[in-house]
């Protein structure tokens, strides 16, 4: 070998080592790698000895005119500084702005649900421990309320903040919240709430322009909401004051649901002629503890269906469960049962970690939306849009609400793992339907076009369309050929460490990674570094078919950056089939060719590459086909 050959070589040797270890490193932002040095965060994934979370707690009195939609409320928030940080100002989140005249949206909303914007009147700051009272300066910027401080907060440090406030809800848009029949309506991002001020960004400054969700810190409520024209109010939290709004009737029904396995009618079309409220006019009071959000919705003619189950390992507690809706939606008729379906598979399969809040009511609203111990869901068609729309919505409380998720930033986080492990769920109760060929389905509209986004880019960068794929479709596929690669229980095993460890607190990306490597005891930065940071799509083709001795060597080429199972059909001449099978792991060499053998005395014809679960963007060299 000559001299230059040798030089060429070393390089090309070199460079694949370079490869190979630099694909088994993963990116950090330099926030994380401080949040690292600060002792929050840790590189296998847990959270850092130091590790601190904010808090308040909350106390709402607002009235509600289902007729005009405006809600007028006073509240007093106790802010908990627990972070070594010192700051100057609090954030509110004024999600409702996002209708207000002149502020960015990606949604275009009708005129009519296009106002002045939130009134937020009578700030007043109460210091600790002093007792002092002031007016701050205020200021509004989008969707957030700045609220200056006088001094500044240390760690250690609590105020209360009181204000009075006015907000007009849309009558028009039904997306996540509205009115949807007369006098129903749910009612979501209703009052001012202290943005999220954590160890990687400090305050939450995203702005809500409607198309991605929501950050939220975790807090106290005790909340009254007064209503008239005999509403029935249905909410985040537990209902302090049942015996002094119900009749002795509905009263009883509601209490005996609440220990029974059997589903139980509190109230149906004929118990409203029997007048189920003892007054018109009634103050609802509503109790949530450690919860990120308080969300309620409210109808004068819904039926109410319950039910409950018990909480595992724990036989004197149990979880209520309600559904409430439209007499004429018949596919709610099943609710209450699927919902405690659902439930229980949570708390004991995947991810097998507790229903952590006493109630779970599934509201007949438009959409599907989920919210603290409520979901908003549309009537169906179809059991099959039933079964996933009431299995995806019900997850959505381990993620993002028991662990709170950042889905401005990292919409991919909630939505594609409760795309995902459900699933199997799903099968069981929908055999017919199988949801990971559906996400190939429509993740095969933009994969590998200009709009084919790496799931890492921030949610709230996307399109429309870049959004639905970047943070349903795209991730559970990833996720999906992840547990087909390290098996069901590593992947069960990781999912419920994660969600355990970051209970009530603000995971990233990072520590998702880093909980599955540290659990697996597997590298897995590879896969990550493909499916989540690269810009790439999935393409397999068979490259060659050759008889050698007595076996045919196939060989599979990777075409496109995403790593995928590999699926080989072989059809006989005698009109016998046989598969052939490779996880995604095939390819965390960074090789782009790999060889099957197949050794068989029949006569092959035909050699097809893939099945439906799988995602390729081109099938034109998946066939092979023998003995011309």
């Amino acid at each position: 070998m000559t001299l230059i050959k040798k030089f060429i070589f070393v390089i090309i040797c070199l460079t694949g080592i370079l490869s190979q270890n630099f694909s088994q490193q993963l990116y950090y932002p330099l926030e994380f790698l401080k949040a690292v040095d600060n002792g929050t965060r840790t590189l296998n994934g847990k959270p850092g000895t130091n590790y601190w979370t904010n808090f308040s707690k909350y106390q709402i009195n607002a009235k509600f005119d289902v007729e005009s939609g405006i809600i007028t409320g006073n509240q007093k928030v106790v802010y908990f500084n627990n972070s070594p940080r010192s700051f100057n100002h609090i954030v509110f989140n004024i999600y409702q702005d996002v209708f207000k005249k002149g502020n960015i949206r990606h949604t275009i909303f009708d005129t009519l649900d296009i106002h002045n914007g939130v009134e937020i009147t009578n700030v007043e700051i109460q210091v600790y421990p002093s007792g002092k009272v002031y007016k701050p300066t205020v200021s509004s910027q989008g969707t957030k309320f700045i609220v200056q401080l006088k001094q500044y907060m240390v760690k250690g440090d609590s105020l209360k903040i009181s204000m009075t406030w006015k907000l007009l809800l849309p009558k028009k848009n039904t997306n996540r919240f509205g009115n949807y029949f007369p006098n129903t309506w749910f009612v979501a991002y209703w009052y001012p709430q202290i943005a999220v001020f954590d160890d990687i960004s400090g305050w939450d400054n995203i702005q809500h322009t409607m198309q991605e969700e929501h950050y939220f810190e975790f807090a106290d409520y005790d909340v009254t909401l007064q209503t008239t024209n005999n509403q029935i109010v249905w909410a985040t939290g537990t209902l302090q004051n049942l015996t002094d709004i119900f009749n002795k009737k509905i009263s009883e029904k509601y209490r005996q649901s609440l220990v029974s396995d059997t589903i139980i009618q509190i109230i149906t079309q004929p118990d409203y002629k029997n007048k189920v409220l003892k007054n018109p006019d009634n103050s609802w009071h509503f109790i949530a503890k450690n919860v990120p959000d308080f969300a309620f919705a409210t109808s004068n003619f819904f039926n109410w269906d319950a039910t409950s189950i018990p909480v595992p390992n724990n036989s004197d507690k149990r979880i209520g469960i309600f559904a409430v809706y439209h007499p004429q939606s018949l596919d709610y008729k099943k609710i209450a049962q699927l919902a405690a379906q659902t439930i229980n598979y949570y708390n004991d399969e995947s991810p097998a970690i507790t229903y952590p809040y006493p109630f779970m009511t599934v509201f007949n609203g438009n959409d599907g939306m989920e919210f603290p111990m409520m979901v908003n869901d549309r009537s169906c068609e179809s059991w099959s849009e039933t079964v996933f729309l009431t299995t995806h919505e019900i997850a959505h409380t381990y993620l993002p609400f028991l662990t709170g998720i950042n889905q401005a930033k990292y919409g991919w986080m909630d939505e594609g793992l409760v795309m995902h492990f459900p699933v199997k769920l799903q099968q069981q109760l929908d055999p017919k339907t199988n949801r990971l060929i559906n996400s190939v389905f429509n993740y095969s509209y933009n994969a590998g076009t200009e709009t084919d986004a790496p799931i890492m880019q921030p949610s709230y960068q996307l399109t429309e369309n870049e959004y639905w794929q970047t943070t349903y479709f795209k991730p559970q596929l990833a996720f999906a050929y992840l547990e087909e690669m390290i098996g069901s229980h590593n992947f069960n095993k990781s999912l419920n460490q994660f969600i355990s460890q970051w209970q009530n607190k603000h995971p990233t990306p990072y520590d998702l990674f880093n909980t599955f490597n540290n659990v697996c005891n597997i590298n897995l930065n590879w896969y990550w570094n493909l499916w989540f940071f690269q810009i790439g799509y999935p393409d397999l083709g068979i490259k060659s078919v050759e008889l050698k001795d007595d076996a045919y060597l196939i060989v599979i080429e990777k075409s496109g950056i995403l790593p995928t199972p590999v699926f080989v059909t072989i059809h006989y001449t005698n009109g016998e089939t046989e598969t052939l099978h490779e996880t995604a792991e095939i390819w965390k060499n960074q090789n782009n060719l790999h060889s099957i053998i197949l050794k068989t005395n029949k006569n092959p014809e035909k050699i097809i590459l893939g099945n439906p679960e799988i995602i390729d963007v081109n099938f034109k060299n998946n066939t092979f086909v023998l003995n011309k």
